[in-house]
């Protein structure tokens, strides 16, 4: 049997151990205690369709892979957890039955491998995907108070005719702390669609476990490196088709979908005497280059006359597959007056994007102030070249983010992270006004590996609201790594001052609130020089030069902290602290050893070919 010969594979043994380290805790940023999975349950919702019974390669169904994943994954189950199994179409397999087909295997509760194990190892691939149906059941399955998630597994999307983006919404919108994880299986465009949309109206995450081609047989980087993932968050919303339609949104961080439905529509109240912030940000799910993708936002008063001008982003570059795009709009008092006054029509597109993507909106409204007379003009370029601090010796450890969203908050110092080729890692700074960002970035030497050709570190920073401030230190932004020698790379952001929105420069424009920026380190390379040099030390040193409160604008009104605090919207999406540190080790232990089985059994049926 080849789950036989699977186990014996020396890399599973490997990745039993190291799984058990990261649902257990010893990944950085992914630490489990004792309390934390009493907090959270989960129901593992997996797809038991006919289409699983097809090969996934080397004589072994898709069903029979994921059991083999799926029995690592229970092995690794701290024995405090709440987990409980449903599965769907594994009894009929045909008629108006297969729709209702979904039965809870394993109850949630504290965890019981043995029946665990016993529910996954009858699972036989038979009928229809009744998936709306399921959710319904599965969010009807957990108990009771405590973070709780949806872990759904699947090859393929709904045929029963309903409709799991809705359920997904209504689910998220329950005022539960309760979201929907979902992991696609080598799924086509369309099912991809529908489940990176299941994922983004149930407050969740989409993983895609595409052709093992493009997966890197590195253990490290899909167990570990799978809470890494690029994490969209916010709260649930669906965009209009229509002006006329458009969907209220206030402060805070708004997640939608992208590329469905053409233009998405939102209506924002009128900041009155103050400036109303915008961004939208399109991350591309899938690998490669997003070289040319664009996301563009218009904002209208509701008389219909356009307020300023579009703004537009566009990835640039070979190296921008796994880098958000976002685009920013302030709706300055000035514009106000010249268009009219709101509630006002944003309106954000992405024309080239063939397919549905996770799209974040988020608002900030932000008072306005009794005068500007005395504030410190705006920052002009000179004011980029700031030497930051020297490196410490008193280094604390980190672990990045592929995501602002979830990025950890680093103070002025110096701090370890690892890195692999491929990774573009966030870490927020949060600046007061007058102060600015300066991060300097190391990639240590590694002498004696092999290496593989072009690696480079490439340092960059970003604005409160997320996009990115153009480098005017070019020449230290980046350089190449060879192995034997360290690579050094340093980007900053202008002085905080409340002025710089004047300017016609749009790095100005993002240095113009105190609040969240973000140091941000890319690797450039692949599959093929992650697995030659493996983890790469990556040593960060953050500087905010400048006398904190120094230009703070008087405010008519108290500012609110959701203009500083980006987190706020997603608060109420994240459940409590510890529960959801306990439902991310589950989703990234799934998604670890469900990719590894899929990178094992292809790769051996690549090679016999």
């Amino acid at each position: 049997m080849l789950g036989g010969k699977l186990t014996k594979n020396p890399a599973v043994h490997v990745t039993t151990a190291l799984l058990v380290a990261v649902v257990l805790g010893s990944a950085p940023a992914m630490a489990w205690a004792a309390t934390s999975a009493k907090e959270s349950s989960v129901v593992i919702l997996i797809d038991s369709s006919g289409s699983m019974k097809e090969q996934a390669g080397n004589g072994q169904t898709r069903m029979e892979a994921a059991k083999v994943g799926l029995g690592k994954v229970i092995a690794a189950l701290p024995a405090d957890a709440a987990v409980g199994l449903r599965v769907y179409g594994a009894s009929v397999e045909d008629g108006p039955k297969s729709c209702t087909d979904s039965d809870l295997v394993v109850p949630v509760k504290q965890v019981d491998k043995g029946a665990l194990k016993a529910g996954v190892n009858k699972l036989k691939p038979l009928g229809d995907t009744p998936i709306a149906y399921s959710l319904k059941k599965a969010a009807a399955d957990l108990p009771e108070g405590g973070s709780k998630s949806i872990v759904l597994v699947s090859d393929g999307e709904e045929n029963c005719g309903g409709n799991p983006c809705k359920i997904a919404r209504q689910i998220s919108d329950s005022g539960t702390e309760l979201h929907v994880d979902v992991i696609g299986l080598q799924v086509d465009a369309k099912s991809r669609n529908q489940l990176s949309c299941i994922a983004n109206a149930g407050g969740g995450t989409y993983y895609d476990v595409p052709d093992a081609i493009n997966l890197p047989n590195t253990l490290e980087r899909l167990s570990v490196r799978a809470a890494r993932g690029y994490a969209p968050a916010g709260k649930p919303i669906e965009g209009a088709t229509s002006a006329d339609d458009a969907a209220k949104i206030t402060d805070g961080q708004w997640l939608d979908d992208i590329g469905d439905s053409g233009k998405e529509f939102y209506s924002v109240l009128d900041p009155g005497k103050g400036t109303l912030h915008l961004a939208a940000t399109l991350r591309p799910l899938g690998l490669g280059t997003a070289d040319g993708l664009d996301i563009a936002m218009t904002v209208a008063s509701k008389d219909g006359k356009q307020c300023g001008t579009e703004a537009r982003e566009t990835g640039i570059g070979a190296f921008t597959g796994n880098s958000p795009i976002t685009t920013t709009f302030s709706l300055l008092p000035k514009m106000r007056s010249d268009c009219g006054k709101g509630p006002y029509i944003v309106t954000v597109e992405s024309p080239k994007l063939s397919d549905s993507q996770p799209l974040s909106v988020q608002v900030i409204s932000e008072p306005g102030v009794k005068t500007t007379e005395g504030l410190p003009p705006a920052a002009q370029e000179s004011d980029f070249k700031v030497d930051g601090e020297p490196f410490s010796s008193d280094i604390q450890p980190t672990q990045g983010s592929t995501s602002p969203t979830d990025a950890p908050t680093l103070t002025a110092g110096t701090h370890s992270d690892t890195a692999l080729p491929g990774e573009l890692l966030f870490y927020r700074v949060d600046l007061d006004w007058g102060q600015q960002l300066v991060c300097d970035g190391r990639l240590s030497a590694k002498p004696g590996s092999d290496f593989p050709g072009f690696i480079e570190l490439q340092a960059q920073t970003y604005g409160f609201q997320g996009g990115q401030i153009a480098n005017i230190v070019a020449p230290d932004s980046s350089q190449m790594w060879t192995g034997d020698k360290a690579a050094n790379a340093t980007a900053t952001t202008l002085p905080v001052r409340y002025l710089n929105r004047n300017e016609a420069y749009m790095r100005n424009q993002r240095s113009a609130l105190a609040g969240g920026y973000y140091c941000a380190f890319r690797i450039t390379g692949g599959t093929e020089q992650a697995e030659a040099v493996g983890d790469l030390e990556l040593t960060i040193n953050v500087s905010t030069p400048g006398v904190a409160g120094e230009g703070k604008p008087d405010y008519l009104t108290k500012q609110p902290a959701s203009a500083q605090k980006s987190d706020s919207a997603n608060s109420d999406q994240s459940g409590g602290g510890l529960g959801i540190a306990a439902i991310s080790a589950i989703v990234a232990a799934v998604l670890a050893v469900l990719a590894l089985v899929w990178f094992l059994v292809r790769g051996r049926n690549k090679t016999a070919s």
